[in-house]
C-alpha cells in the first residue's frame, strides 16, 4: 500500500506537480541536506509527511530503474511500483521511500519520484 494513493488518477498527478513546482517557488532555501533534493532545491512539507522520513527515503541510481510492462523495477528493491504512483521528480534524481524492517524485509514503495533516464 503506498501513502499516495490517490496519484493514481492522470489529472491529480498533474495537480501534485503543479502543486509541488508552486511550493518550491515560495518555500525558503534549504538549510540542511535533509531538508533539500540532490539539486539543492527545498523539499516541501507534503513530501516530508506524505513519504515518511529521511530513513525511508533511497536516492537511486537511474541506470538501477527499469520501465517494464507491469511497472517500475528498482534493482534490489523486491516491490514492483505501477506506472500510476510514480511523481515527476523535481531534481532530475530517483527517490524512492520505503521501510526496511529490522529483519532486512522491504515494505512497500511510501512515494516514488522518478528521474527521466529510468529504462
Amino acid at each position: 500500500m503506498s501513502c499516495c494513493p490517490n496519484l493514481e488518477d492522470a489529472s491529480m498527478q498533474t495537480l501534485t506537480a503543479a502543486v509541488f513546482a508552486a511550493a518550491l517557488l515560495v518555500l525558503p532555501q534549504a538549510v540542511e541536506a535533509h531538508d533539500a533534493w540532490a539539486n539543492g532545491d527545498p523539499i516541501p512539507p507534503w513530501v516530508k509527511t506524505e513519504c515518511c522520513s529521511q530513513a525511508h527515503a533511497h536516492h537511486i541510481d537511474d541506470v538501477a530503474v527499469h520501465a517494464r510492462p507491469d511497472g517500475y523495477h528498482v534493482d534490489g528493491y523486491k516491490w514492483t511500483i505501477p506506472y500510476s504512483q510514480a511523481i515527476p521528480s523535481p531534481d532530475g534524481s530517483t527517490w524512492l521511500f520505503y521501510t526496511t524492517r529490522q529483519d532486512g524485509s522491504q515494505g512497500a514503495p511510501y512515494c516514488f519520484f522518478v528521474g527521466p533516464r529510468g529504462s
